[in-house]
């Protein structure tokens, strides 16, 4: 697995397995690797990654125990109710209906536009047999 280290947080970034050894939980296994190695070297955050409730693939990540996530609107940090992977709605949605509103007001005014996808964004959503595509 690779991950970021800040002055205080470590963000683990990627974990990379066979998938025929996925019945193992190696995800997991390496996120307690890197919480072991935040411990013995004094960092106070880990920060799993992200998971979307879209995506279960990323569910495996709210075993740890109780969650936080940040608020996007707000900038806040809550609590994860439950580590429901339900909650709160992804950003990512957020982000397009907002875009979609725009270009419907917009259109409105006559100003022609089109919403496109910007792929190298959201090409790491598309899982096969995990959501997205």
């Amino acid at each position: 697995s690779y991950f970021d280290l800040g002055e205080r947080c470590i963000y683990a970034k990627a974990g990379i397995y066979d998938p025929l050894y996925r019945e193992f939980s190696l995800g997991t296994y390496t996120m307690l690797l890197e919480v072991q190695w935040a411990i013995d070297n004094g960092v106070a955050y880990y920060h799993p990654g992200y998971f979307s409730n879209d995506y279960p693939v990323f569910n495996y990540k709210l075993r740890l125990g109780s969650m936080q996530y940040r608020d996007c609107q707000t900038g806040e940090w809550r609590d994860l109710p439950n580590n429901d992977p339900g909650f709160p709605t992804d950003p990512l949605y957020l982000h397009q209906a907002a875009h979609y509103r725009l270009a419907s007001e917009l259109s409105k005014v006559g100003v022609q536009c089109q919403v496109m996808e910007y792929p190298s964004f959201t090409a790491r959503f598309y899982y096969p047999g995990h959501g997205g595509g």
